[in-house]
């Protein structure tokens, strides 16, 4: 049996092994992005940790995600519908409107979802923070760093990952493989062929590009012609889409609906070909739909009559105390942040979410801020922890208590894996300096 204290004790006393396990993370991301043409750069990552999600934890993680999925596919179906039926406009400019109430051919309107969670070891249960229909990212990110463990031969853990040491049987592409087939099969639902040539779709300022690089690699070397592209140089002509010189079938989206926004002077013939038809976009448009942190707030109100029993129930169960804030509550919410966090329903990357505890030195919204756009007060749950090698700048490795935040993948209803992300501070994203650990289950394993 795997001996986690054993483990953390080995990682203190031998300080290297972390470091090199540490560097692996970019030599093998180096050798990704060498294989991609993109530029290299350095990961900046200090905490070693693994996160098993085995046994009833899994199982669980898999049938709530799945519940989930169902109830989000029937409110972004209500939502469309009250769309295109002028009933609401859910705060979408004439341009946003166009596109989200296309209905694709490919017959989804919705085919990848990650839930942000935590798991309240108090409670017992997931608690749902948001849901992201529109972010493929993560799907590469535990991938790879589950892809980083397996090369590396991790021997830290390895009692853990790989029972009498043998690596093959991991099958690190899991859900990059479930995300090649979404695409796919999309394609062929609309067109009743397979798609040639898949074209990621990112504007040139996005940062992050380099992700788009990696799955554009791991597209090609699946059989398919793959580029990335800005969706605002796609020339549409005589039914047909094209970037420079090479026709594009379908596009695989990494961008936002805001975004999209803000270049919507020079799409026109990406929104053209989109609405007649004749570009399969993967995820769908429509899925903007279901981007709101707001929905945690209406689905067990205004979209209550939608839901079965056993739903509902999922619901009380799952879902924070979650509170639109209006002009009415405002003063009552921002004089008692002890115990809530406050987050722009709109908002993205973890910028100006509020864990009120910590409020202290941040900056509230204003009355006219909550009236401009929706903002939601949640309950505070504590975050799950665990204990993690953590590596300093001198050499040493210090064991340490990470907060965790989970993000459940389901692609086309399937649960397909749990990104982890681990950070010293409450507020757990990326893009505010968190890490991705790995997060590694049964599914990873090659029967």
């Amino acid at each position: 049996m795997f001996n986690e204290r054993q483990a953390l004790i080995n990682a203190k006393n031998n300080p290297w092994q972390v470091k090199y396990e540490l560097d692996s993370y970019n030599y093998y991301f180096q050798q990704e992005m060498e294989e991609s043409g993109k530029e290299p750069f350095q990961l900046d990552k200090h905490i070693h940790g693994v996160y098993p999600v085995l046994g009833e934890k899994f199982e669980y993680f898999k049938k709530t995600s799945q519940m989930l999925f169902k109830i989000y596919e029937k409110v972004i179906a209500e939502r469309h519908r009250a769309l295109c039926a002028g009933e609401d406009d859910f705060g979408f400019s004439e341009f946003q409107q166009r596109l989200a109430k296309v209905k694709p051919n490919s017959g989804k309107l919705i085919r990848h979802m990650r839930l942000d969670a935590i798991y309240s070891p108090s409670h017992g249960t997931l608690q749902i923070l948001e849901n992201n229909p529109e972010n493929p990212g993560g799907i590469w990110d535990n991938d790879f760093a589950v892809s980083c463990m397996q090369r590396n031969m991790s021997k830290i853990y390895s009692d853990l990952f790989a029972p009498n040491g043998d690596f093959s049987k991991i099958n690190a592409d899991k859900q990059k493989e479930r995300c090649l087939n979404s695409i796919v099969s999309a394609y062929e639902t609309q067109f009743g062929k397979k798609p040639k040539t898949i074209a990621v779709g990112i504007f040139p300022e996005d940062y992050e590009d380099f992700i788009a690089y990696t799955q554009a690699n791991y597209f090609r070397k699946n059989g398919y012609n793959a580029i990335v592209c800005d969706p605002c140089k796609l020339r549409y002509v005589d039914g047909k889409v094209y970037f420079e010189d090479t026709q594009v079938d379908v596009v695989f989206r990494g961008c936002l609906m805001s975004e999209i926004e803000d270049h919507s002077h020079e799409l026109e013939d990406f929104a053209a070909a989109y609405e007649n038809q004749d570009l399969c976009v993967v995820p769908p448009l429509c899925d903007a739909l279901g981007n709101s942190k707001a929905l945690l707030a209406e689905i067990p109100t205004k979209y209550a009559k939608l839901l079965n029993a056993s739903e509902k129930k999922l619901l009380r169960e799952v879902f924070p105390q979650t509170t639109l804030i209006t002009e009415e509550n405002y003063d009552e919410i921002m004089s008692d942040l002890m115990n809530t966090v406050i987050k722009c329903s709109e908002g993205y990357g973890g910028f100006g979410v509020i864990v009120g505890r910590e409020s202290f030195d941040k900056e509230l919204p204003t009355l006219e801020e909550i009236k401009a756009t929706p903002w939601v007060a949640q309950k505070y749950y504590p975050h799950e922890t665990i204990k993690c090698p953590y590596y300093h700048s001198d050499g040493s490795v210090t064991i340490e208590t990470v907060n965790i935040v989970l993000g459940n993948l389901v692609i086309m209803g399937e649960y397909s894996g749990t990104l982890v992300r681990g950070s010293l501070t409450n507020v757990i994203n990326t893009h505010q300096g968190a890490e991705i650990l790995t997060s590694f289950d049964q599914g990873y394993i090659i029967k």
